[in-house]
């Protein structure tokens, strides 16, 4: 069987390029540390790796939820903890405008201070995020929580009642990120019976009704509205001790990911860098071996 030039030629030429891919395939894989750089180099294992992506990214997705939410939750609650301190504060001014031995200048005094805590609690009650979403007005966090009647002057809860937002912070968890201040806060329990006691503090002759029975009324929606405002900051404070377990659990399989991902993906440095030794000295014993071949021919026989 004669074998032509053409056909020596071809035969090492395609040895050689063979040779020069599985040099230049080794040689990127130890450049991105990655044993898969194609599907077609392992279909199954590339498959699955982008399973364990796809995976790990929503699992990034709920942790940066959760940081949204703790933000926002941590502002609510050193909100809610002022606001209990205020209305501790203005229970203590109510006690002593009861004192009988006090005169009406010490009232009218009482009542500036009960009035400047009153106002520091609406302005706590209309407390916003760092993105100026208002926390107590449910779905309405464009506009305060809090405002008074243009016409009566009483201030009211002027939010959302219907509906609550969620958030998702976990595969089959979510978590309320808002809270209606009218469920704290409210006309008739609070803001009405504060500030008719402040008016007659202020002026013993605004209303026919008995200071006693004033502050007895403001005493009772106080009693009312703490219990209520406590309740909700133990809320938040129950959901930030959750979104602190869900993180490590988060963090846990965040680690998982990378390990499986590192099993799928990771290369073994020691054996590639063997591999493309073997590979360079093979294709350096090729060449060599095609260079002489490629110069054989029948005139170097004849002298």
């Amino acid at each position: 069987m004669r074998i032509s030039t053409s056909t020596i030629f071809d035969g090492g030429s395609a040895r050689l390029t063979d040779l020069q891919s599985q040099l230049d395939r080794t040689a990127q894989q130890v450049a991105c540390g990655r044993k898969v750089l194609t599907p077609s180099d392992d279909p199954v294992a590339a498959a699955r790796a982008l399973e364990v992506q796809q995976s790990s990214s929503i699992n990034d997705q709920y942790a940066k939820n959760r940081l949204n939410l703790k933000n926002s939750l941590g502002v609510m609650d050193g909100s809610l903890s002022s606001m209990v301190d205020t209305l501790q504060g203005m229970h203590e001014q109510l006690v002593a405008a009861g004192n009988g031995t006090y005169s009406d200048t010490d009232r009218a005094a009482i009542a500036n201070v009960l009035q400047g805590q009153l106002d520091q609690l609406l302005s706590l009650a209309n407390s916003t995020d760092g993105a100026g979403h208002y926390l107590f007005a449910g779905l309405q966090s464009g506009t305060p929580a809090f405002a008074a009647d243009p016409t009566s002057g009483v201030i009211g809860y002027v939010g959302d009642t219907s509906s609550q937002q969620s958030v998702q912070v976990d595969s089959s968890r979510s978590m309320a990120s808002n809270v209606c201040g009218s469920t704290m806060l409210t006309s008739s329990d609070f803001f009405q019976p504060i500030s008719d006691a402040i008016a007659k503090l202020k002026n013993p002759a605004s209303s026919a009704t008995p200071l006693g029975t004033l502050l007895t009324d403001a005493g009772a929606g106080f009693a009312k509205t703490l219990s209520r405002v406590s309740t909700v900051q133990s809320m938040v404070g129950t959901q930030l001790a959750q979104l602190d377990a869900l993180d490590n659990l988060g963090s846990d399989r965040k680690l998982q990911y990378e390990q499986t991902l590192s099993g799928l993906q990771a290369l073994d440095y020691n054996k590639a860098l063997s591999d493309l030794s073997r590979q360079q000295f093979a294709l350096q014993a090729a060449q060599k071996t095609f260079a002489q071949i490629s110069h054989l021919s029948l005139f170097d026989y004849i002298n």
